[in-house]
């Protein structure tokens, strides 16, 4: 169950609540935009939520129930812990102070699986500055993520054979060679997989392994600051 949990909790901060919310471009242009990492979803559950992109992430929403933290805060704390569940995952750093916001995002942010690479990095650049390597680094994220409406026929559909640990094994079959769909097939933003049938394999214990696309990240007790001191 931790592990769902922390699905919703990893979703709900890199798709609405992430730099990419924030948009120079519009903003330069004198129309509303983003602020970024601010927890707007949960101050604004009936707006941000039915936006296409974010199609079933109001149970993200229905996941936290707002504390005397601001929006912003509790997504980023429970994110910085809930990670912890996964082996191999990296330790993350939490701030405190971040305020609610005042207004909710626009539409049509988030970019979205069935866009172009160039679209997608051109978004990415403008909304928080992220180079092509650095949008690569971010979809790691995926390698313990799930899809839920891509298919409507089925939910809870992993990215990759072992959702479980953050092992980077998602780059790794997305190299293979599509053999068929996990559902009916063939929706918005699908391809074909290469293991379409093949069941999540348990958490195990992370073994380096140095043939990773992305450089190893050391072992260190988990880290949690409030305005920048350390907790431990």
């Amino acid at each position: 169950m931790k592990y769902f949990f922390l699905h919703r909790i990893l979703r709900l901060y890199f798709r609405p609540d992430n730099g990419i919310t924030f948009f120079p471009t519009l903003q330069r242009q004198v129309k509303p935009t983003g602020g970024g990492a601010d927890g707007s979803m949960l101050i604004f559950p009936g707006v941000e939520p039915i936006f296409p992109a974010n199609n079933g992430i109001n149970n993200s929403v229905d996941a936290l129930a707002l504390h005397d933290l601001s929006a912003g805060d509790l997504i980023h704390f429970a994110r910085a812990v809930g990670i912890t569940n996964c082996p191999c995952a990296p330790r993350l750093q939490f701030f405190l102070g971040c305020p609610n916001p005042t207004a909710p995002v626009p539409d049509g942010l988030i970019p979205e699986p069935q866009d172009s690479v160039t679209k997608i990095l051109v978004r990415m650049a403008d909304g928080g500055g992220f180079s092509p390597a650095e949008v690569v680094a971010l979809l790691d994220s995926h390698t313990i993520m799930r899809s839920d409406k891509v298919d409507p026929a089925i939910s809870a559909v992993p990215f990759e054979s072992a959702p479980f640990t953050f092992d980077s094994q998602i780059f790794f079959e997305v190299l293979l060679k599509g053999t068929g769909f996990s559902g009916t097939g063939n929706d918005t933003g699908e391809v074909v997989s290469p293991l379409p049938k093949v069941k999540a394999r348990p958490s195990v214990r992370c073994v380096c392994n140095p043939t990773l696309l992305l450089p190893a990240i050391p072992e260190r007790k988990p880290v949690v600051s409030v305005e920048g001191k350390s907790l431990f």
